[in-house]
């Protein structure tokens, strides 16, 4: 579930109709599914209204890929926190996190960035287990803000 094509495909998405979409059962609990799994935060009404509107719609990609990105910003809060908010936390925060990984915070955060590893993983080095897991790379732009925040000594600003 990491971005549009694999919404729709692994979500079996039907345009138009929340009900018959396997997305939708599985978040309010119609499912045979229950998903976020448990011990991860539930999603909250807003957010359950806000998929099935945009299933109901026609669930549209409405995305830009022309991301606006400036690597000259690579502070914590700038960058790498909203960076782990979007691509991360789904995974990695609630009691029973991804790989017993959590990242919901600077200390989480920083110390497992200052691994090795971590660069590899979201660089999908074919070395490391890819991160985002069966989803697309982050973009270059967001790598090296990573990057340049690592070198920098990992700063909490």
């Amino acid at each position: 579930m990491t971005d549009y094509v694999h919404i729709m495909e692994t979500g079996h998405v039907k345009p138009h109709k929340p009900h018959s979409s396997k997305l939708y059962k599985v978040i309010t609990g119609g499912g045979e599914e229950s998903m976020p799994p448990s011990g991860r935060p539930q999603l909250t009404t807003g957010q359950i209204d806000l998929i099935y509107k945009w299933i109901d719609q026609g669930a549209w990609n409405l995305v830009c890929e022309n991301e606006q990105c400036d690597t000259t910003v690579f502070s914590f809060s700038g960058a790498i926190w909203p960076t782990v908010q979007t691509y991360c936390l789904g995974c990695h925060s609630g009691s029973n996190p991804g790989s017993g990984i959590l990242l919901t915070d600077y200390q989480h955060i920083s110390s497992i960035a200052a691994n090795p590893r971590f660069i590899g993983s979201i660089t999908h080095d074919p070395l490391y287990q890819p991160m985002p897991q069966n989803g697309n790379p982050l973009t270059d732009c967001r790598i090296i803000q990573i990057r340049k925040w690592i070198e920098a000594g990992m700063p909490e600003n």
